[in-house]
C-alpha cells in the first residue's frame, strides 16, 4: 500500500498536529479542524487540490515516488517564497517506506541540513499532545546518551516549560542555572541555549507554546507590549512555579496524553492565564530596580553556591541533610547559605527540597497504588501522615484523592497570580 505524506506549515507561531496517514483520501485525519476542506478531498498528488483557509502550504507527495532528497528541494525553492515552508515527519516516512529504513535522527538532522531551515518541533526529542490556531502543547524527552543531548537547537517559538527531571541549563550569554521541578523555565523565539547532564533521566518536561498573537494580547492585557515583533516577551529564563500551578499544568498534559483534551476554548484560557501569571510584573518581571537589586545582592559566587545548592537537593532529595552538612559541601556558612538561597529562590532550602519530593510523587502515585506510607518514605518524608499534610498543603487534596480524580476530562484553570 503506498504510503502518503503530508508536509504542512502553518503560519509562524500557529503549529499544526502533524500525522502519517495512509491511502488518498485521509486528509481529515492529518489537517488540523481549521483546515480541513468541506467536500471530499481530491486523491492527493498536488497542492492546489488542498483548500486551505488559513495561509499555509501544504505538498503531498508519495514515497515511493518523491525521495527526501527531491522533497527537499521543491521545499527549497518554497521557502524564498512569501509562505514560509516547515519539513516535518521525514523521519518517521523513511521507516514505513520501502527500502532500507534510516534512524529518525539521521533523516531529520539531513533534512535540516540541506534546508539550512530554522529548528522545528523535533521528532527526536518532542510530542506533540496538543495544537490549535494559538497554542501547541508538547512532552520534550531526551535521553542523557542522545548525542545531541548538550545541544538540541535553539527554542522553535515562545515557550513556558515545566521541567520533570533535574538538568542544568545556560541561556546564550546569560549564567547557567539548574532547571527542576520547582521552576518554570522561559524560552524565547529563536532562543539559542545548551543543556548538561545531572540526572540520569537526561531532560523530560512538559511544554506550552502560545503563539506570538495570544501573548501580545495577555502583555496587553497587563498594560504592556513589546516595542517590536522580535523584541523577548520573557525578561526572565527561569521562576519558581507555585505547586498548584505545576498540578494543573500537568493534569491539562495528563488530560491530552489521555485522548480526552479539552475543547480549543478551554485550552488557550487555560494558556491565557498560564502566561497571565508568569508574564505578571508583580510575580516575574526584570525592572531596573531589580536588576540593581540583584546586582548589589547576587553576586557571581552567591548565584554559582545557590545552583549548586539547588542541584543537590534536586538529586538528593531523599536524603534528611541538616543545614551543617549541605553548607560544609558548598564550602560556606550555613546562615550564609539561607540568607542567599531565599533571596535568589524565594523560599527556604527546606521548602525547596519538599517542592521536589512533592513532584516526584506525582510522577510515581500511580507505580505506588495506595501503598502511600512506602512512598512517604522512600521520597525522605517522616511519616504517611506528614507526606499526606504537605501534599494537601502544596495541591490542595490529598493523594488518595487525586488518583481518584483521574480520568477526568476536567482540568484546574491557573488563576491569575495576585
Amino acid at each position: 500500500m503506498p504510503i502518503t505524506a503530508a508536509i504542512c506549515n502553518v503560519q509562524r507561531n500557529q503549529p499544526a498536529l502533524l500525522r502519517l496517514f495512509n491511502g488518498p483520501n485521509s486528509l481529515n485525519r492529518v489537517l488540523p479542524m481549521a483546515c480541513r476542506p468541506r467536500r471530499r478531498a481530491r486523491p492527493l498528488g498536488s497542492s492546489r487540490h488542498l483548500p486551505l483557509p488559513i495561509a499555509s502550504t501544504a505538498i503531498c507527495t508519495d514515497a515511493n515516488l518523491l525521495s527526501d532528497a527531491e522533497a527537499i528541494r521543491k521545499l527549497r525553492k518554497l521557502r524564498h517564497s512569501s509562505t514560509p515552508v516547515r519539513l516535518c515527519n521525514l523521519a518517521r516516512l523513511r521507516q514505513h517506506s520501502v527500502g532500507p529504513p534510516s534512524t529518525p535522527s539521521e533523516s531529520i538532522g539531513n533534512a535540516h541540513r540541506e534546508m539550512n531551515a530554522e529548528p522545528l518541533h523535533d521528532a527526536d526529542f518532542d510530542r506533540i499532545v496538543f495544537a490549535s490556531e494559538h497554542l501547541t502543547v508538547g512532552q520534550f524527552r531526551a535521553r542523557p546518551d542522545h548525542p545531541r543531548f548538550a545541544n538540541s537547537g535553539p527554542a522553535t517559538g515562545y515557550l513556558i516549560v515545566f521541567p520533570r527531571t533535574v538538568v542544568g541549563i545556560q541561556h546564550e550569554g546569560c549564567e547557567p542555572f539548574v532547571s527542576s521541578p520547582p521552576t518554570a523555565n522561559f524560552y524565547n523565539r529563536d532562543q539559542r541555549y545548551s543543556r548538561r547532564r545531572i540526572s540520569s533521566e537526561g531532560d523530560r518536561c512538559d511544554w506550552f507554546s502560545p503563539s506570538q498573537a495570544l501573548l501580545r494580547d495577555v502583555l496587553s492585557e497587563l498594560g504592556t507590549s513589546p516595542a517590536s515583533a522580535d523584541d523577548a516577551v520573557f525578561k526572565l529564563s527561569h521562576a519558581p512555579c507555585p505547586a498548584r500551578v505545576y498540578l494543573a499544568q500537568r493534569r491539562f498534559v495528563q488530560s491530552c496524553v489521555d485522548s480526552s483534551p479539552p475543547d480549543v476554548l478551554g485550552a488557550e484560557e487555560f494558556a491565557s492565564n498560564l502566561a497571565l501569571h508568569f508574564l505578571d510584573p508583580r510575580y516575574c518581571s526584570e525592572t531596573p530596580s531589580r536588576r540593581r537589586r540583584q546586582r548589589g545582592q547576587h553576586r557571581r559566587r552567591s548565584l554559582e553556591r545557590v545552583e549548586a545548592a539547588k542541584d543537590l537537593l534536586s538529586r538528593h532529595y531523599m536524603e534528611n541533610w541538616s543545614l551543617s552538612e549541605i553548607a560544609d559541601q558548598l564550602d560556606c556558612s550555613g546562615p550564609h547559605l539561607c540568607r542567599i538561597f531565599r533571596a535568589s529562590c524565594g523560599l527556604r532550602m527546606h521548602a525547596f527540597r519538599e517542592q521536589v519530593r512533592l513532584r516526584c510523587a506525582l510522577e510515581r502515585l500511580a507505580d505506588f497504588s495506595r501503598d502511600f506510607s512506602s512512598l512517604a518514605v522512600d521520597l525522605g518524608f517522616s511519616s504517611h501522615s506528614h507526606f499526606t499534610f504537605a501534599f494537601r498543603r502544596a495541591f490542595g487534596c490529598t493523594p488518595s484523592a487525586l488518583l481518584g480524580s483521574r480520568g477526568r476530562s476536567s482540568f484546574p484553570i491557573v488563576s491569575r497570580a495576585r
